[in-house]
């Protein structure tokens, strides 16, 4: 798994397509990304700490085939402004 960013976990965790499940304990709360074939596609781990909660977020491989077609979209609009500026 490889670092991905927070808007490409929120597309993938909001996505009815995907189901989830967490896991919390005293250190750590996970969530876990499945997709219909539940296969793991996606996970956030956030570290729970006195001072506050650090969120990290992994995707496989090829979880940029399992975004929205909206959150494409909307991610070459962003780039095509960007290398318009």
């Amino acid at each position: 798994m490889k670092l991905i960013l927070p808007t490409e976990f929120k597309d993938l965790f909001d996505n009815d397509e995907h189901f989830y499940d967490e896991d919390k304990n005293t250190n750590k709360r996970i969530v876990r990304v499945y997709n219909k074939n539940e296969i793991l596609i996606a996970k956030s781990i956030q570290a729970m700490n006195k001072n506050k909660g650090k969120m990290r977020y992994f995707g496989v491989q090829n979880y940029r085939e399992y975004l929205s077609e909206e959150y494409v979209k909307h991610q070459k609009e962003v780039e095509k402004r960007k290398n318009y500026q």
